[in-house]
């Protein structure tokens, strides 16, 4: 299985230092999980950062409930003003859900564009709100149109057959009720998973 948020508008960020979350591809800007391994990556630009340092911290998990181990992604990217144009790139290596630092080499840019990639274990079932922390506020940044993160479910904590890719659909909703699970596609496909 594999969940994909992905922004087909821009999103306005809050004016704000503390967190929040990356996405509202849907209402909540979270991604359900079960139990089990997952790969996972990313795309994010973002326009109307503060030229001060346009730069911030990434949250893999966000304020989800999901319980991860063994947690491992690396980011590149950079803090300049137009993101078409080519530059330095810098990055990091993270061991936990949380960057410890802004995600690449401070600039006076506008523009943050970052991509990633990792794993980590669901040991407990739960949501990830991927999120940004800015580094500098008195604006109001963009999430541009056409960022994206995917999580894909490799195995099951059961040790059961690896899972394969259903492919990228936006899921329009996702709904949990006793020990059933409901999700809703955006060709209309429907799949009921019991838990």
């Amino acid at each position: 299985m594999a969940y994909t948020l992905r922004q087909i508008n821009a999103y306005t960020l809050a004016d704000s230092v503390a967190a929040q979350k990356l996405f509202d591809a849907n209402t909540t800007g979270a991604i359900d999980l079960v139990p089990g391994f997952y790969e996972f990556e990313f795309s994010v630009a973002i326009s109307s950062m503060s030229a001060t340092s346009g730069n911030g911290l990434i949250d893999i998990k966000g304020a989800g409930t999901a319980t991860l181990a063994r947690v491992q992604w690396c980011q590149s990217g950079n803090d300049q003003n137009v993101g078409t144009v080519a530059a330095f790139l810098s990055g990091g290596f993270n061991v936990t859900a949380a960057s410890a630092t802004p995600v690449v080499v401070a600039g006076v840019g506008t523009a943050l564009i970052i991509t990633g990639k990792g794993s980590f274990d669901c040991t407990v079932a739960g949501t990830l709100i991927p999120a940004i922390t800015l580094t500098t506020g008195g604006v109001t940044p963009s999430v541009n149109a056409g960022s994206f993160v995917k999580v894909a479910l490799k195995n099951q904590a059961t040790g059961q057959a690896i899972m394969s890719d259903e492919g990228y659909r936006t899921i329009l909703s996702d709904v949990t009720v006793g020990s059933t699970r409901t999700v809703t596609f955006s060709d209309g496909t429907v799949r009921v998973d019991k838990l």
